[in-house]
């Protein structure tokens, strides 16, 4: 077996490892979800929320109560500063995270502001070009911020990235929170 089959076969066990400590984890936190439903591994996004058999309007697919939802006060403006914060925190404290069964579900959008400087060059001369650069320098000033308040360095792209996870999944529930279920919905299969 060559060594990109054996990488493949272990990146597809260790999303359905991750695919079975959520659904566990969803239960002890008093989720439940219908059986038309399921999690798959087999998404555009890695994971995702989709339909094993027709849906009737109305019907209620999943219940996430707020113990199930990583919730955060709602930042004023454009800003994912609080919410980003708290996923960092979670995050470094790795298998003592009681949020790890979801954390590892959610993958950031991929937002200019977390490209490279090469990158982010692409965009010279285009509408974005000014729109991004406000959005770095803005990043770099809250970075500063995040620090004071969990008295350790973050780095540029794990707070950029941490951005954009909120960015792309964050629902106005309960102030601003990450909810299992609705950050995985409108995912396609592969």
């Amino acid at each position: 077996m060559g060594r990109l089959l054996r990488q493949r076969i272990h990146k597809q066990r260790a999303k359905r490892s991750d695919l079975k400590s959520l659904r566990k984890w969803l239960h002890m936190r008093g989720a439940m979800w219908s059986p038309k439903v399921t999690y798959s591994t087999r998404c555009i996004a890695g994971f995702g929320l989709i339909a094993t058999k027709p849906l009737t309007k109305g019907e209620v697919l999943f219940v996430a109560p707020r113990s199930a939802c990583l919730v955060s006060r709602k930042d004023r403006g454009d800003t994912q500063r609080r919410a980003a914060t708290k996923l960092i925190k979670e995050a470094r404290k790795k298998s003592r995270s009681k949020w790890r069964p979801f954390l590892r579900t959610l993958k950031p959008a991929p937002c200019p502001w977390t490209w490279n400087a090469k990158d982010r060059a692409l965009l010279q001369g285009t509408e974005l070009e000014a729109v991004v650069q406000l959005k770095v320098a803005r990043l770099d000033a809250e970075r500063r911020l995040v620090e004071e308040v969990l008295k350790e360095r973050v780095s540029r792209r794990t707070y950029a990235h941490a951005c954009a996870i909120v960015a792309s999944h964050a629902n106005p529930w309960f102030g601003r929170s990450l909810t299992p279920f609705n950050c995985t919905l409108n995912y396609s299969k592969e």
